[in-house]
């Protein structure tokens, strides 16, 4: 079994591997594809390796095939894991007040008698509302647990699932058929299932609010007409990153039905254009990260007050008067902007900055060669509260201002000056 720091470096890398390839690709530098399909390979590898690398526990439960109840199995794996003596309690007695929160945050749980309950009341002394199996699936592997959650679902009507880098695909019909009246949060991150199936959780749960769909690489439009439709009154936030295959059909389907949609994550979704953001346009939007999405560049046609974070690192034509609208739009509302290796930016987008955003604190200019001197002197003068500033690879930014005590002079309270390595 790999370590897990050893698993976690090579998640990086494999990641590091994905993004040039994805950048070779949109340049159209030869062999680039075949880079691409070795990366995605390499991090699928490396995601698989991360789940793999978790510790076991004792079989001696499940090896012996007598029949226990399901709930009691839960039980007894749950004391198996927490140390005895930290718990001060016999091992047929230890508190769910200790036990639990390793696979549920304390503040989700009502217990009927707390002081009387144990770890083998779970069935009827405890209502589970907000359930993270990642501490589950580490403490049991990937079998036990998945073959233990369906009652515990069955069971419980839950407002908040997280199963983010769970191999749990096989729980999601029972999900469906459980949970689709209660569930408000659902993360799904990385969890690689059949995009029909997802497709119907996301169809038949009707009070979804926040939703996590990273990496769902398979998942097409139908997906988000049928998220829309069911639980597009309540839903406010939504990370479709990575979801490759989505086009401006399913955003436009999206909006339609999610009047409240406050955040939305579509970081590698390369098949949208300007459509796409012409409809996510008059959305009360707080935060938009579209990282690496190169033919997005209408930013400005965003009309929300509130947008508090954006990212459009890597759009190749997003200009200087764009993002100068956009801040007279947003004003004192944006406090994080991501311009990195924006090519076409110049000093209109920092002159605009700092007349009208005063409450920015992090700002990334990294690799842009046009913005200067100039620029960077009205951001000084404008945008106090900046903690975070990259001009790194700003060729036009000259010596004058890199020479030690002149950036920290003009910007008192950046502590972080390099956002990229």
């Amino acid at each position: 079994m790999a370590e897990p720091g050893a698993t976690q470096e090579s998640l990086r890398r494999a990641e590091g591997k994905m993004e040039r390839a994805e950048q070779a690709l949109e340049a159209g530098e030869p062999g680039a594809a075949a880079r691409l399909a070795a990366a995605e390979a390499e991090l699928e590898a490396a995601l698989d390796a991360m789940l793999d690398a978790q510790p076991d526990v004792d079989d001696e439960y499940f090896d012996d095939d007598d029949g226990k109840d399901p709930d009691e199995a839960f039980a007894w794996h749950m004391r198996k894991a927490v140390d005895a003596s930290a718990l001060g309690a016999e091992d047929d007695a230890t508190p769910l007040d200790a036990a639990l929160p390793l696979i549920l945050p304390f503040a989700s749980l009502q217990c009927k008698g707390r002081a009387q309950a144990t770890s083998k009341t779970i069935g009827e002394g405890v209502v589970v509302d907000d359930l993270d199996a990642r501490p589950l699936y580490a403490k049991l592997g990937n079998a036990k647990a998945t073959a233990l959650l369906p009652r515990l679902l069955t069971k419980h009507r839950l407002v908040a699932l997280n199963l983010e880098f769970c191999r749990a695909a096989s729980l999601l019909d029972v999900i469906a058929e459980t949970q689709h009246a209660s569930l408000k949060r659902l993360n799904l991150n990385a969890v690689d299932a059949d995009p029909l199936i997802v497709t119907r959780v996301l169809g038949c749960c009707v009070r979804l609010e926040v939703v996590g769909l990273f990496r769902h690489v398979r998942l097409e439009d139908d997906a988000l007409v049928a998220l829309g439709k069911a639980s597009g009154n309540s839903l406010r936030e939504l990370s479709v990153s990575g979801c490759s295959l989505l086009t401006d059909t399913g955003i436009a389907a999206l909006v339609a039905h999610a009047p409240s949609l406050s955040f939305l994550d579509a970081t590698r979704c390369s098949k949208l254009t300007n459509a796409s953001l012409e409809k996510l346009a008059p959305l009360p939007l707080t935060g938009l990260v579209c990282y690496a999405n190169a033919a997005l560049s209408a930013y400005g046609a965003l009309r929300s007050p509130l947008l508090r974070r954006l990212d459009c690192t890597g759009s190749r034509d997003l200009t200087g008067v764009s993002i100068a609208k956009l801040a007279r739009t947003c004003s004192t509302h944006l406090e994080v902007l991501n311009l990195s290796w924006c090519i076409a930016i110049n000093d209109d987008a920092p002159k605009a900055l700092g007349a009208h955003c005063p409450n920015l604190s992090w700002l990334s200019l990294h690799g842009n060669r046009t913005v200067t001197d100039v620029g960077i002197n009205a951001l000084a003068a404008g945008c106090l509260q900046l903690r975070a500033l990259d001009v790194s690879g700003c060729a036009g930014v000259t010596d004058y201002l890199r020479k030690e005590g002149v950036f920290e002079a003009k910007f008192p309270r950046v502590v972080t000056w390099t956002l990229h390595t």
